[in-house]
């Protein structure tokens, strides 16, 4: 009893130091990659009106679902509109994964010790402290709903629970709301492992599981009928989901090398010990441990065969990982468990650090984007306002239109523009103004009559 106190208290203080480690300058930190293509689109179904088709600077986005959207839109409503809006998200979604994974290794293996290692693994990865666990990104909400879905096909399938076999299949359909196809890449090959592993094959084609997969199709198909163009979205969809499909043999031999080594750097500090323990042979395989590892490398090929897949792509077998390291690292030595619990402890500790120092010092030298979108508001009054910024720079159209309330357009749609912001060195009027941004300049426009 006084050990499961101690390992609770343990998870406990881990959990608590991350999440504030996570805090410092979390809303002034300049939205980067693709932060701005998620709150453009939210902002504007928000003040269109409509939430089935999706608009990105008045223009029809196909690219993504509109899940993440909604989500985004609901945080809106508690943060307003910043990119702490987004952010929030991911953090939420981080450390609701934590807490899974602590209830599902405490179910799987009875241990208390294995359910903090592999919760603490999770928080502690090198990629969710230092990335995706706080950008306004899509992955780490995907990964909670991936790994939703997953805990009840496993204990679904493994103890024949029909209720979680349907949840399965709603967290499946949910889930390709949120990311499309890849949702569906997981469900399939989950399910498919559990079969062959267990010699079952035939349990995928009884009425329960029909009427799951039924489920997961069902949800979206009813999204996509709803919106004006659900041929071109479908279109859209697959090609999102198959783009990274690419014929080149040098890249492939580059990326089957490269592709591993970056997905270590992402889950450090657990990749390096669990590495140790496999050369150590120190890795108990038991019947549960097997079937995880074999999900995990089965889900792991279509995209380490994949020339185009980045790190994140494989971000929803981070929380299994954790359950596997989590075990192993339990029945090792205790030497071993505090080498991982003091190093865990330093990689917080750096993103801490890196959140109240290093911020500050980039948005010195890269400048302040909502200072800039904030001056922008200040020189244009209520007229037609288009935006033509890619890159992170697209970041200002997004803080424009929430300092004017109003849906920015992309100058081919809105062709009768008044004023024009432009990243692209386009001829645009009568220069207004011109702010540097990065190694970058934002310029503004005035229509010449």
């Amino acid at each position: 009893m006084e050990d499961k106190l101690k390992y609770r208290l343990i998870f406990l203080f881990y959990f608590l130091i991350t999440f504030l480690s996570m805090l410092p300058n979390l809303n002034s930190y300049n939205l980067r990659g693709e932060e701005a293509k998620r709150l453009i689109p939210a902002f504007e179904m928000y003040k269109n009106g409509d939430f089935i088709n999706l608009t990105y600077l008045g223009d029809i986005y196909l690219n993504k679902p509109p899940l993440f959207y909604w989500l985004t839109i609901l945080s809106s409503k508690i943060f307003g509109w910043d990119a702490i809006t987004i952010r929030v998200l991911s953090i939420f979604s981080v450390f609701m994964v934590a807490i899974l994974i602590y209830l599902f290794t405490k179910y799987l293996f009875k241990d208390e010790k294995a359910a903090v290692f592999g919760a603490i693994s999770y928080l502690s990865f090198f990629d969710i402290l230092f990335w995706y666990g706080w950008i306004g990104e899509i992955d780490a909400t995907f990964t909670l709903f991936i790994f939703l879905m997953f805990i009840f096909q496993f204990i679904g399938f493994r103890e024949n629970k029909p209720v979680l076999i349907i949840l399965s299949g709603i967290f499946a359909g949910l889930s390709f709301l949120l990311k499309g196809l890849p949702s569906y890449l997981f469900f399939g090959i989950n399910f498919f492992v559990m079969a062959v592993y267990y010699r079952k094959i035939l349990v995928l084609f009884r009425p329960l599981y029909l009427l799951s997969y039924a489920i997961a199709l069902i949800i979206p198909a009813l999204w996509i009928l709803m919106t004006v163009k659900p041929a071109l979205l479908v279109k859209t969809l697959l090609h999102e989901g198959t783009q990274r499909v690419k014929k080149d043999s040098y890249a492939l031999i580059k990326h089957l090398f490269s592709y591993p080594l970056t997905n270590i750097k992402q889950t450090l500090p657990a990749s390096a010990i669990f590495l140790y323990m496999a050369v150590r042979k120190k890795i108990p395989l038991n019947e549960k441990v097997k079937l995880l590892l074999l999900i995990i490398f089965i889900n792991y090929i279509p995209y380490l065969i994949s020339v185009g897949s980045h790190g994140r792509y494989i971000l929803p077998l981070f929380p299994i990982f954790s359950v596997v390291f989590g075990y192993a690292l339990s029945k090792n030595s205790e030497k071993l468990q505090r080498m991982f619990l003091i190093t865990a402890m330093l990689f917080i500790i750096l993103r801490l650090i890196a959140g109240s120092f290093l911020v500050p010092y980039i948005l010195k030298k890269d400048g302040n984007i909502k200072e800039i979108a904030f001056e922008i508001s200040k020189l244009i009054d209520d007229k037609n306002i288009t935006c033509n910024c890619e890159g992170s720079h697209k970041s200002v159209c997004f803080f424009v239109e929430v300092y004017e309330n109003k849906i920015l357009k992309l100058p081919k749609i809105e062709k009768n523009w008044d004023y024009l912001i432009d990243c692209k060195n386009l001829d645009g009027g009568k220069l207004i103004k011109q702010f540097k941004y990065r190694k970058e300049t934002i310029k503004l426009y005035k229509r010449e009559n």
